[in-house]
């Protein structure tokens, strides 16, 4: 038994080029899932799943009146901008990811419900040492 708490899930790439990032992934052995829209997230949303020991990515393409997103876009370009992990509570992956130092750590996102989790919680999150985290509950 373990007394881990958090579990690495996914990497998320922000893009504007969805099907080019896919396609891409793909040729890398990748296996897009169905894209969804997310009415909360103003964002289209698609798993791609690695082959044997890859990590999964999230392709995140913002809609138009998603200004943060959008903003980070046309700053950045492309680029893989969070790193998710599945724990219980937002409150134990919290305790574990800011090891003593909550009192620095930033939400972004409250929890909200996320149509590609099947409506489980995800929260956003700025932690010292390890930039932007989601946490997706899964009790």
């Amino acid at each position: 038994m373990t007394d881990q708490v958090i579990f690495f899930h996914h990497v998320g790439l922000l893009t504007d080029q969805p099907e080019t990032a896919s396609r891409r992934l793909e040729n890398a052995g990748y296996k897009p899932g169905r894209p969804v829209i997310d009415p909360l997230q103003h964002a289209m949303l698609q798993l791609c799943f690695g082959p044997p020991g890859a990590a999964t990515i999230e392709l995140i393409t913002p809609e138009r009146d998603n200004a943060a997103l959008g903003r980070m876009l046309k700053r950045r370009g492309d680029y893989m901008y969070h790193v998710c992990f599945t724990t219980p509570t937002f409150e134990a992956g919290l305790a574990t990811l800011a090891d003593g130092d909550a009192d620095r750590v930033s939400v972004v996102s409250p929890p909200t419900p996320a149509v590609l989790f099947d409506n489980a919680r995800v929260a956003f999150y700025l932690v010292p040492g390890l930039g932007l985290i989601e946490l997706l509950e899964r009790t």
